[in-house]
């Protein structure tokens, strides 16, 4: 089975917010930070086409499969309907609400959505919080070596 390849604006390596406008009602998907990056790559195993999200802050790049690029190429639409139902029609992807908070789950998880809303710097606090360790657990486990003879 072949799998056409979308080549849209968002495999040009562009910048996804000067692609995905940020202007929507209020009550949907977050959106993308502004320097994220989506750039081809190389073919999966089984010959589906996958991409590239570049993170060029953390330097990290996480890859997508079709179903996700299709879903983040509609990204802009911002209601979970309408990328459905985008998808679905203009694709040979059968998708549904649960596919597209899948992506959401995971650009939030990587911090690759913008963070604007008290809950959402709540969040990062916590995450901030949970990551810390005490100095004395610090201090064991990079300054303090010795031998036992």
């Amino acid at each position: 089975m072949q799998v056409a390849v979308h080549a849209g604006p968002l495999a040009t390596g562009v910048p996804i917010t000067d692609q995905l406008p940020l202007t929507a009602p209020a009550s949907l998907v977050p959106a993308c930070r502004d320097e994220l990056r989506l750039l081809p790559a190389s073919q999966n195993r089984d010959g589906s086409p996958a991409w590239m999200i570049q993170d060029p802050v953390t330097n990290r790049f996480y890859r997508i499969d079709w179903l996700d690029f299709e879903i983040l190429s509609r990204w802009h639409l911002r209601e979970v309907s309408l990328i459905v139902d985008s998808v679905n029609a203009d694709t040979a992807l059968e998708i549904d609400g649960d596919d597209v908070a899948g992506l959401a789950s995971f650009l939030q998880r990587h911090h690759l959505l913008q963070t604007g809303l008290p809950q959402d710097v709540n969040r990062l606090m916590d995450e901030a919080k949970a990551r810390h360790q005490s100095w004395l657990t610090w201090l064991v486990h990079h300054y303090l070596f010795f031998r036992v003879p």
